[in-house]
């Protein structure tokens, strides 16, 4: 695997070398079923173009046959790594953003949201790795449930029957690397419906010196299921970070696009398991992948254009949360993160890195400074059922929001943050025509209802 320097953006390019080594864990019968490896090998991984990111022994993509995959002991999610600490910024930020207008005061409804199917409540995966709180992660697929938390991954029935449970290394195809060590953290999953396609990432890394890294490698480990059955086969790949960890990391997907978004950190030598560890208190800055959906499920290359800060946006601007669209009905992808002093920022990411492309960030915003949404703020700390709070576990990054985009009438396509009991105004106010001409509503905008974060005239769907 490689990221190649490019211009105007530096990409990634993942080279295809199909189960090359089998699960170290894995039965020799089991071994013998799994797919074949392809016939051409994978691609040099060596450092011979300036600002190439090497993938050290991550090189190549790992099929995994997860129905195949023994059944977690538990061991693997020790231990658990909770939140990094957020950097702090001074008050010299820079923000980027003085000539940038604001979004005009508009209101719109948000569309009508599916009901439930299905209301069966069952236990989740409980910690073992005695972390408060423990990294947890969860999608609801058309037949599936999949929970992750710490390093174990459980796939369900919507009935609440576990199916299996196994670890991540697992699924991730990391155990296929023979004599490997590594450490993981954070699992994250996600269902597309458009795609019908199971998404996972993770954070890792290594203490392996390469031609890149003095120390080691991180890695956004990305796997993506063949099918909307999350029991079979998943391809994995890992996009590297050398001498750095990405962690906390944020995925989302548009029609043609996945994006993750990473805050990242020092890789030091000393400490850890394995010789090497995250320096928490060495902010590098923040960073956003792009991989495009046609590549991710193909047997080919797959390119990662990425998008880091001080470059493509505000040094200050970090953890990226992408837009999870379900279902997916834009190519265009949406990030909302945070901007010092907690403000809420926001973008939109175009283009594809498919065969070559390049993507564009664009409309970077602070909203909060436009006054279209206050700075996040610190909820209280949920309470267990004793009366004890759980220390830590506010950490202050953006993962809860919900939005929605709008399709107007004639005009006023419009993304919308969903709040509890809000009002998002149609039709009694809207950004659109009639198809007749005149304006839906007599006013863009109404005390007691919601305005859009963003939106579009012309429409754009």
């Amino acid at each position: 695997m490689r990221r190649l320097a490019r211009r105007p953006r530096i990409v990634v390019a993942l080279t295809v070398a199909a189960l090359l080594v089998p699960p170290v864990s894995a039965t020799s019968a089991g071994a013998a079923d799994r797919d074949p490896a392809p016939a051409s090998g994978a691609a040099s991984v060596g450092r011979t173009i300036a600002g190439e990111r090497s993938g050290g022994a991550r090189s190549g993509v790992r099929r995994v046959v997860v129905d195949r995959l023994p059944a977690s002991s538990g061991a693997a999610a020790e231990p658990s790594r909770g939140a990094l600490p957020l950097p702090s910024f001074g008050e010299g930020a820079d923000r980027h953003l003085a000539a940038v207008p604001p979004a005009p005061d508009a209101v719109i409804v948000s569309g009508g949201i599916p009901a439930a199917t299905e209301n069966t409540p069952f236990s989740g995966m409980a910690s073992i790795a005695g972390a408060e709180p423990p990294a947890s992660s969860i999608a609801v697929g058309p037949e599936h449930v999949v929970h992750a938390v710490d390093a174990r991954i459980r796939i369900s029935s919507r009935a609440g029957a576990t199916i299996l449970t196994v670890d991540a290394a697992d699924l991730f195809g990391l155990s296929q690397i023979e004599d490997y060590e590594f450490e993981l953290f954070r699992p994250r999953v996600v269902y597309d419906s458009l795609q019908g396609r199971w998404l996972a990432i993770e954070s890792s890394f290594d203490c392996y010196p390469t031609d890149d890294a003095t120390v080691g490698t991180g890695y956004v480990d990305v796997a993506v299921s063949d099918t909307a059955d999350p029991t079979g086969t998943w391809t994995a790949r890992s996009v590297p970070y050398p001498d750095a960890v990405p962690a906390d990391s944020g995925l989302g997907t548009s029609t043609d696009k996945v994006v993750v978004g990473s805050n990242v950190y020092d890789l030091v030598s000393g400490g850890g398991e394995h010789g090497c560890d995250i320096d928490p208190a060495q902010f590098l800055g923040s960073e956003i992948d792009v991989m495009a959906w046609s590549e991710l499920k193909s047997a080919g290359d797959a390119l990662v254009d990425f998008l880091v800060s001080g470059t493509d946006f505000p040094a200050d601007y970090h953890a990226w949360q992408p837009a999870l669209q379900t279902p997916a009905t834009t190519a265009t992808a949406f990030v909302v993160g945070l901007g010092a002093g907690g403000v809420v920022t926001f973008a939109r990411i175009t283009g594809s890195p498919a065969a070559g492309g390049l993507t564009e960030i664009k409309d970077v915003r602070n909203l909060s400074d436009l006054g279209v949404i206050a700075p996040f703020g610190t909820p209280p700390a949920p309470i267990q059922p004793d009366p004890d709070t759980i220390s830590d576990a506010v950490d202050g990054r953006p993962t809860g929001a919900v939005w929605q985009n709008e399709m107007g009438p004639n005009g006023g396509d419009e993304i919308n943050i969903l709040k509890p009991g809000a009002n998002y105004g149609w039709p009694l106010v809207s950004l659109g025509r009639t198809y007749a001409g005149p304006w839906q509503s007599a006013t863009f905008s109404k005390e007691g209802f919601e305005s859009p974060v963003y939106y579009w005239d012309p429409v754009i769907a």
